[in-house]
């Protein structure tokens, strides 16, 4: 193989040739044909020596390889069955088609070899007297020994003295130039894309060839020994793409053998698939991250040699791998130590496997690296392209920028912090800087290289806070800020951070993001600008954190001498998505068929895990249960059950995630705007960034389905929503105006805000402001851009896995009432789950029931039941904040934990949830009951914290030996009042800081929904 390195290294500089072509055109590179082009070059030098050009020219072998992947892609779609494809395969003329296309390959091989044999023999005639013989020639003169074709033309077998036959010859050559082409090309081509995805893997190989071999000095065969990390990098890669999908044994057919339990008869074929093996989470955990730590020494070192085999295994496994592992790693290093790759958003893989896996649709964007810069990093991706992403808001890139990072940080449970982090990087991005985005967490497992200075880039963070605790991805931060290490890595850092909260969870509001932003200053980190805030409650998020963007960049701008461009404030209205929509003519819903709905819904799932899944796994429910608990017909809360798919499990104070569709009711009033029927079949695309969108692309869809499931139709209308539609106006007065609702600051000076007059206090929607605005057409593709993507709902789960390990119940209060603008409101998911299980109404043919995804969301550690059964419970949950002392009742009846009190709230008797079995829990001793009813005839009102505050002196008992307490339901109003009332049971409210801080005061609350 050391023969052979002057080869690839030398292919390899035509390739990075290439790469600087195209940053410095900027135009986007398609990865898979250039690595195809230089994966064919290397093997013509190291098996012909000779040079094809591929990178430079046309070449008949890829041409030839091409056609035949085609034929070879058409027979296999003809039917799964090798009689049946051959039978297509000739009706078809494919099978003609593909003898054709091997005998051309035979002839390419051929003249190629004949070129050699004639070189061979000048050679040879031209050596001297005394040489040795030549073997194939039968004269003197030593053959030059270097790329395969000569071996196998020259070197005899060692025991009977004979050359290799030339259809040997040409059988051998034929399968390298396919096999070797076809898998190596693949398995760059993925290194490179998976590299583009993990900047932070890539930040590491830069550091390791910058230590190894420089940024200029020429990489040797030395060097490949001393670049671990490279080489781990490249295992990973083939892990996750081995380029084959599986690999096929055969036992001798003299003797039968075992396999662990299974008994395997002479002859029988065993077939590995590599993918599943490669993913078995018994050998490696957390297996679709790419983490190229997992091949370090350490993690290695006690894995079976079996569990990674990309190159099959045996005296049948691939003999080019070492090749191929030598290409690999000469590409990854030449190319990261001259570029930054990034994956541009127009990346669309599709994988065929004619032989081996074959990605096409992914490009990528190239910038040159200049050397001491390091890499940009993230810890999500595919986050944002790093390089050649245009500037948003108009406000044009900066040369003074150019060289600086931002690294957007961001704690989000819900996933409103991870939108805004998105935007950030765009705007950046548009500024000109390198832009990265991870999770708060990352920065703790070292994932992330924060700045260190002014001149490096800065720091900026997003955060919600849950229940003052930090999110689940932000959970390790204030612990590492406690460390040396998080001391040192902040010092001197430019920062600035944006809380996200609601002013209903008084006691809490902010708490997470304000010690981030005090903790930040106290370890020397410099702040751009005081803590932004935008309270969910007001429905002013996206005001308040435009307002604090600008501020921000702004201060930025400032900070490295930029002057202020006067279009900064348009930097306030992000830019909304437009779709590309096509309806198609002369077909309705009933014309799709069911098989195209599977790929749509697994399309949407996976654009689900990006958006809000977030690895949750997610699954279409299978209603066990859904009956109606209160007694009267104005209102309905609901009791529903569903069966666990098999691997999914939950405890008991966990979230229940639901994504369901619209009301029939919402979904026709849009219809209606736009003047098309609900089965009406339309594609969409969205070619700007494909990867934002949750609807699936490019494929045949129901518009019902579209604005059912897919976007948000009655939250109140944006800012930028408003400034989108001014610029669709063609009445000047009404253009005004919507620029008027659409500013951020609150309209004239001395005036009130009229977007919160006029707008957000009427809780108007974009339908009723499009009604109001008649000069404004907005097409399907640009209302369907407007309108935010469906988020689920979360719930209370009301079970516990004790009583119920394969089900799983939810408590669901019905939502309906009138906006402040008179529209009828209905709640999306609490309708949805009501009328389950729903009828398409796309198709009314279509008797089964719509879909409804649900999953597992956990609440961590934060609202669990103490793990001594003897600990006695405090539970506090009115209305429907029961649920979860529903599911701890059950899990405490199962550990026979006997010392249990509930205060549970309602209107009046016929509210009374679950009210027989919370009896038969009282009646059997596991029980006390306290129930406040606030609209009982007859009874003066009372709620929960005056019934606590009656119970003091059993609650001070109770608290004085452990007892924790669980707080659910309303956050506005109720959860302070508990609050205070076991404040002054216990002394004072930092008695209740004390006990949230130990996990024993635990809430889980949320805000009262407005309509």
């Amino acid at each position: 193989m050391k023969e052979y390195f002057g080869m690839v290294t030398a292919c390899t500089e035509q390739l990075c040739e290439r790469f600087s072509q195209h940053a410095s055109s900027g135009e986007l590179l398609e990865l898979h044909p250039l690595l195809s082009q230089y994966t064919l070059e290397v093997i013509g030098q190291v098996a012909f020596g000779v040079e094809f050009n591929a990178m430079a020219s046309e070449n008949e072998f890829l041409r030839l390889l091409e056609e035949r992947n085609a034929i070879s892609i058409r027979l296999q779609k003809s039917s799964r069955f090798a009689t049946v494809q051959g039978v297509k395969g000739y009706l078809s003329g494919d099978l003609a088609a593909m003898e054709s296309n091997r005998a051309a390959m035979g002839r390419f091989v051929w003249e190629v070899l004949r070129k050699k044999q004639d070189a061979l023999k000048s050679a040879s005639e031209a050596a001297a007297e005394d040489a040795p013989k030549c073997p194939i020639m039968g004269k003197v003169g030593r053959c030059p020994v270097k790329d395969m074709a000569e071996r196998m033309l020259t070197q005899p077998d060692p025991k009977s003295g004979e050359l290799l036959p030339d259809a040997n010859i040409e059988g051998q050559v034929v399968t390298f130039l396919i096999a070797g082409h076809d898998s190596t090309s693949t398995s760059i081509t993925c290194l490179i894309y998976h590299l583009a995805l993990n900047p932070q893997v890539e930040e590491k190989v830069y550091r390791e060839v910058m230590e190894v071999v420089g940024p200029a000095e020429p990489i040797t065969w030395e060097h490949l020994g001393k670049l671990p990390y490279c080489l781990q990098v490249v295992k990973e890669n083939l892990r996750l793409v081995a380029p084959a999908s599986m690999f096929t044994k055969t036992r001798p057919p003299d003797h039968a053998t075992t396999l662990g339990p299974y008994h395997i008869l002479p002859g029988t074929d065993i077939s590995v698939p590599t993918w599943a093996l490669h993913r078995n989470k018994k050998l490696w955990a957390n297996p679709d991250k790419f983490d190229p730590d997992r091949f370090s020494e350490e993690q290695s070192a006690g894995r079976s040699p079996y569990a990674w085999l990309p190159f099959s295994y045996g005296k049948r496994g691939c003999i080019g791998q070492q090749l191929s592992l030598i290409e690999q790693r000469v590409a990854l290093v030449e190319l990261v130590r001259k570029f930054h790759v990034r994956v541009d958003p127009s990346t669309n893989i599709t994988w065929e496997e004619p032989l081996f896996l074959d990605p096409q649709g992914i490009f990528i964007t190239v910038a040159p690296r200049q050397h001491g810069t390091p890499a940009t990093v993230t810890g999500s991706a595919p986050s944002v392209s790093a390089v050649s992403v245009p500037a948003p808001s108009g406000l044009g890139s900066f040369e003074q920028l150019r060289s600086k990072r931002t690294v957007v940080l961001y704690g989000s449970n819900m996933g409103t912090c991870d939108e805004l982090a998105d935007q950030l990087v765009s705007h950046d991005a548009g500024l000109g800087m390198n832009c990265e985005k991870s999770a708060l967490n990352d920065v703790v497992s070292g994932s992330v290289v924060l700045p260190r200075d002014l001149e490096e880039g800065l720091v900026v963070i997003v955060a919600s806070s849950y229940n003052g605790s930090s999110p689940d991805n932000a959970s390790d931060i204030e612990a590492w800020l406690e460390t040396p290490a998080g001391a040192a890595a902040c010092r001197g850092v430019p920062f600035a951070v944006f809380g996200c909260g609601n002013k209903q969870w008084a006691a809490t509001y902010m708490a997470f993001p304000r010690r981030l932003q005090a903790k930040l200053e106290s370890l020397g980190a410099v702040p751009l600008l005081p803590l932004g805030e935008g309270d969910m409650n007001g429905g002013e998020v996206e005001a308040a954190f435009a307002g604090w963007n600008m501020k921000r960049t702004i201060a930025w701008l400032q900070l490295n001498q930029v002057p202020i461009p006067d279009c900064i404030r348009d930097s306030l209205h992000p830019k909304l998505p437009i779709y590309e929509a096509m309806l198609v003519l002369g077909k309705t819903a009933a014309d799709i068929s069911e098989h195209e709905y599977q790929p749509v819904l697994d399309e949407s799932l996976e654009r689900a895990q990006n958006l809000f899944l977030k690895h949750n796994k997610a699954f279409v429910a299978d209603f066990l249960c859904n009956r109606e608990l209160i007694a009267v017909s104005e209102r309905s809360t609901r009791h529903i059950e569903m069966q666990l798919e098999p691997g999914v499990t939950y405890k008991a104070g966990d979230h229940l995630g639901v994504w369901g569709a619209n009301p029939d009711e919402v979904v026709a009033d849009y219809l209606r705007y736009l003047n098309l029927e609900k089965d009406a079949v339309v594609v969409l695309d969205l070619p700007e960034d494909p990867r934002q969108a949750l609807i699936p692309l490019r494929r045949r869809l129901d518009l019902w389905s579209v604005l059912a499931y897919f976007v948000e139709l009655q939250q109140p209308a944006s800012r930028a929503q408003l400034r989108a539609l001014s610029n669709l106006a063609t009445d000047e007065s009404e253009r005004a105006d919507l620029e008027l609702l659409s500013e951020w600051e609150g309209g004239r000076s001395g005036e009130a805000d009229p977007y919160v007059e006029r707008v957000l206090s009427k809780r108007l929607t974009l339908l009723e402001v499009l009604r109001r605005y008649s000069s404004v057409t907005v097409p399907l593709g640009t209302l369907v851009g407007m309108l935010p993507s469906m988020k689920p709902r979360y719930y209370s789960i009301s079970s516990s896995p004790e009583a119920s390990p394969d089900r799983v119940s939810i408590t669901v209060s019905v939502v309906t009432g009138a906006a402040p603008s008179g529209r009828s409101h209905f709640g999306v998911c609490s309708n949805h789950l009501k009328d389950t299980p729903r009828r398409w109404p796309a198709n009314e043919n279509d008797l089964k029931p719509i879909p409804t995804v649900v999953f597992v969301k956990t609440t961590g550690s934060a609202f669990r039941l103490p793990a001594d059964p003897e600990i006695p419970v405090i539970m506090v949950g009115p209305g429907t904040g029961l649920p979860p002392m529903r599911g701890f009742l059950q899990e405490r009846a199962a550990r026979q934990a006997g010392e249990n009190v509930l205060f549970f709230g309602c209107r009046d008797e016929d509210d009374f949830l679950y009210r027989e079995e919370l009896e038969a829990h009282e009646v059997a001793g596991r029980l006390q009951l306290f129930v406040a009813f606030s609209r009982k005839r007859g009874v003066s009102k009372t709620y929960v914290q005056q019934l606590i505050a009656e119970q003091s002196a059993l609650l001070a008992e109770l608290l004085l030996r452990g007892a924790h307490v669980y707080v659910c339901g309303d956050a506005s109003k109720m959860a302070p009042d508990v609050r205070a009332a076991f404040a002054k049971i216990l002394g004072g409210p930092e008695c209740v800081e004390a006990m949230v801080a130990r996990s024993q005061y635990c809430e889980d609350v949320w805000a009262a929904q407005s309509v």
